[in-house]
C-alpha cells in the first residue's frame, strides 16, 4: 500500500490527511479514478484565484514540536501561479546546526513562485467530497539569494520518502482552505550541501477584500 500524503502530521491541520491509499490487491469503489472535464479543470483552477493569509508549518527542532509563522499568497488563476512574497526562508534554519543554521537565521524573507494546475483525473470519492487537488510546483528547481554576503541555495525537490509515506508537491482546496505542500531537498552554503528532506506545509483561507 503506497500512501500520497499532503502534509506532515501537524495536528491543527489534520483535517486536511484525507490520503490516497491505494491497494491494487483490494480493490474498492472508493479507489475508482474519476475523470474531470475541462469545464471542472478551469473551475477548480479559479478555487486557488486570489489573496490568502495562514500559517507556515515547520518542525521546531530546540522545542521537538511543530511551530508556524505567518505568510500570505496569491493566486493569478491566468497565469496560473501562487506567489509567496515574503517567504520566511530562515525557519529552515531548525533543520541546519552550526555556522551554517546561525546564518540562515538572519536571511531576509524570499519570494517564490509556484505553478499550479488541477487533477485531470482523481478519485471518485475526493470529488463527491470536493477535496480538490493540483500539482503545485516551484517555477525554478531552487532559490539563490544571499545572507551576509555568503550565497545560498535552497534546492526543491519532487518526491520525500519516509516512514510516514510519499510526500509530493501538491495543494489541496477543501472547506475553503489551502494547504500545499513545499518539498525542500537542500541547502547549500559555504561550499557544502546539507540534505534536508523536508516538507514546509501552508496552510490558509482566502481574504476577503
Amino acid at each position: 500500500m503506497k500512501r500520497i500524503l499532503l502534509h506532515s502530521a501537524i495536528a491543527i491541520i489534520a483535517l486536511l490527511t484525507l490520503s490516497a491509499c491505494l491497494d491494487d490487491d483490494n480493490p474498492n469503489k472508493d479507489d475508482e479514478i474519476t475523470s474531470l472535464t475541462n469545464q471542472e479543470i478551469e473551475l477548480r483552477n479559479q478555487m486557488l484565484n486570489g489573496n490568502w493569509e495562514g500559517k507556515a508549518y515547520y518542525f521546531n527542532v530546540d522545542t521537538q514540536k511543530y511551530d508556524s509563522t505567518t505568510v500570505v499568497w496569491r493566486g493569478d488563476v491566468s497565469l496560473l501561479t501562487t506567489t509567496i512574497d515574503y517567504f520566511p526562508v530562515r525557519i529552515l534554519s531548525n533543520y541546519l546546526e552550526g555556522n551554517a543554521k546561525e546564518i540562515l537565521k538572519e536571511a531576509d524573507n524570499q519570494k517564490i513562485v509556484f505553478d499550479y494546475k488541477s487533477f485531470t483525473s482523481d478519485l471518485r470519492i475526493y470529488n463527491e467530497r470536493q477535496y480538490l487537488r493540483y500539482d503545485f510546483v516551484p517555477q525554478n528547481s531552487s532559490l539563490t539569494f544571499r545572507v551576509g554576503g555568503e550565497e545560498v541555495i535552497v534546492r526543491f525537490t519532487n518526491e520525500i520518502i519516509n516512514s510516514e509515506g510519499t510526500y509530493k508537491p501538491i495543494a489541496v482546496f477543501y472547506k475553503s482552505q489551502m494547504t500545499a505542500n513545499i518539498l525542500i531537498k537542500s541547502i547549500e552554503m559555504k561550499g557544502q550541501t546539507i540534505e534536508v528532506n523536508k516538507v514546509i506545509a501552508i496552510s490558509g483561507r482566502k481574504i476577503k477584500s
